[in-house]
């Protein structure tokens, strides 16, 4: 299931933390000219460094089995994307509006190496977004911890069975 999928590059991102590196060092040094690469490069933001998900193999899985499957970052477009209504389809989220969601996207986005928010989006209906998750790395001073928050599905893309369960 395309499900299975988000839970491995969730799971793959936290028990691989050491080559992502999440330090806040690393973070600064390694992402300052990717950042502007990105960003010169597309006309709307990303929510953490696309290469992150080079090193995921299941993220090329889901490109590989799914030819119009795309395995990204969250963009700060994806409102009109579908994003906020496939939250919707786990909990009640009440009224957000584009300009709500853009102000969360760059909170979120400013807590450098904390939030990986991750989806899945069909290119072939406009970039929709079929599947979600979030890891949130949290800095402790004993610990590198993650966090998988919200792993979300869309009900329609639940019934795809190639995808391998982990």
């Amino acid at each position: 299931m395309l499900s299975a999928y988000v839970v491995s590059i969730s799971c793959f991102l936290i028990f691989d933390l050491q080559t992502i590196d999440i330090s806040d060092e690393a973070e600064v040094v390694q992402s300052k000219e990717a950042w502007s690469r990105s960003s010169n490069s597309r006309s709307h933001d990303v929510m953490y460094d696309p290469q992150l998900l080079k090193s995921v193999p299941s993220a090329d899985d889901v490109t590989s089995k799914f030819s119009t499957f795309e395995c990204r970052p969250l963009q700060s477009n994806d409102y009109k994307h579908g994003f906020i209504s496939l939250l919707k389809q786990l909990t009640s989220v009440g009224s957000v509006s584009e300009s709500d969601f853009q102000d969360r996207f760059n909170l979120m986005k400013n807590c450098k190496g904390t939030y990986h928010n991750t989806v899945i989006v069909d290119r072939s209906k406009s970039d929709q977004i079929i599947a979600s998750a979030t890891l949130i790395v949290e800095k402790k001073f004993i610990h590198s911890c993650a966090n998988v928050s919200v792993i979300m599905c869309d009900p329609s893309m639940r019934v795809l069975q190639e995808a391998p369960c982990i």
